[in-house]
């Protein structure tokens, strides 16, 4: 693929499709030569993300989520982005769980945000139209 590129792929918001999301973008990566450590994040923060979005912004049915990537022609980042029209959800408004408490200590939930947080070098969340749009960054060089 040459040049600048966005593409997007909608599809229902079920745990077995995180298994077609993640070929999906993984195929676009290796045919745009993004190195195979930058997938492998990829494909970390996907498993979280998709599966917060199924629990969280579809508790009652199953809805749809649109994943967007953008890809710049020099191939220096990379920007994903998921929108949902489930509940709202700002995943980036909790604390971070304090890491350093034993695990019987700390509070249930955000080790896979913090995760994603710590692979990514930006994250964004914008609630609009009634949609949640979670955009993600990661530089590659």
């Amino acid at each position: 693929m040459n040049g600048n590129v966005t593409v997007e792929l909608t599809i229902e918001s079920k745990l077995e499709n995180v298994e077609l999301l993640t070929d999906w973008i993984n195929t676009i990566m290796e045919g745009c030569s993004y190195p195979r450590k930058i997938q492998t994040k990829i494909d970390v923060v996907i498993d979280e993300l998709f599966s917060n979005i199924v629990y969280y912004a579809y508790p009652d049915f199953v809805g749809k989520t649109t994943i967007r990537l953008e890809i710049p022609e020099d191939r220096s980042s990379l920007t994903m982005v998921f929108i949902d029209s489930g509940e709202e959800y700002n995943p980036l408004v909790f604390e971070d769980p304090d890491i350093t408490l034993p695990a019987d200590d700390r509070a249930i939930g955000g080790l896979g945000i913090l995760v994603v947080k710590s692979l990514m070098d930006d994250i964004r969340y914008e609630r609009k139209d009634n949609q949640n749009f979670l955009s993600l960054y990661k530089a590659t060089t």
